[in-house]
């Protein structure tokens, strides 16, 4: 649902309209409300990660639009997903400040809270910070596995979105971080399958090129 006022859209309306035309004009409030929330959105997000950048010095916000543009042809709500989708586990604000940053900005609460609920999902559990006492490798172990076990098809394509953006960039790491983040990528891939199936196929070819690049 979006928030397109009966006052925004009168004074477009003309007596003898018909109902073809009418919708024909709402249909143009939606995009335009739409796009409106989606800039304010990107600008708000940018701010957040401005000061953060990639392994492989890429400025972040970049990785976070690529993913989004590309989860938005997949997925309802996947463009503000993917936008926020690591903002809880980079920066200061919760979960629930991201659900009222969302309807402070025209997003109804059932929309904020779907997006919300999918970011919520996406954002890492097992980090050093929260679990000091586990090494490098069973931290990414058990975040797999957690990522594996999420039930919402939405959710999981994002994620592919995600991976697909990391994989691709991955020539450009170190060789030897590489191997090591492609390896961690790699078993993520093989038991994330509640996805967008044909996406799937394309996220597991990319994951092909990033293993090849490493030999």
């Amino acid at each position: 649902m979006y928030k397109i006022t009966a006052q925004g859209l009168w004074h477009k309306l003309e007596p003898d309209m018909t109902w073809k035309r009418y919708f024909h004009v709402f249909e143009i409030e939606y995009i335009e409300d739409m796009e409106e929330r989606r800039t304010k959105l990107k600008k708000w997000i940018t701010e957040q990660h401005h000061n953060q950048v990639r392994k492989d010095g890429e400025y972040y916000p970049n990785h976070l639009v690529r993913g989004a543009e590309m989860a938005e042809n997949y997925v309802e709500y996947g463009y503000e997903i993917g936008l926020c989708h690591d903002l809880i586990e980079d920066t200061p604000w919760t979960t629930k400040q991201l659900c009222e940053y969302l309807e402070s900005i025209g997003y109804t609460s059932d929309e904020a809270e779907t997006i919300c609920r999918s970011v919520h999902h996406l954002t890492e559990v097992y980090t050093s910070d929260y679990y000091p006492w586990l090494n490098r490798h069973e931290r990414k172990r058990k975040e797999a596995e957690r990522l594996h076990a999420i039930p919402d098809k939405n959710t999981v394509t994002v994620k592919y979105c995600d991976l697909m953006d990391n994989l691709g960039t991955a020539m450009h790491l170190e060789p030897g971080f590489r191997k090591r983040y492609v390896a961690e990528k790699s078993y993520v891939v093989h038991g994330l399958t509640k996805g967008d199936p044909e996406l799937y196929k394309e996220v597991k070819k990319i994951l092909q090129q990033a293993e090849e690049s490493c030999d």
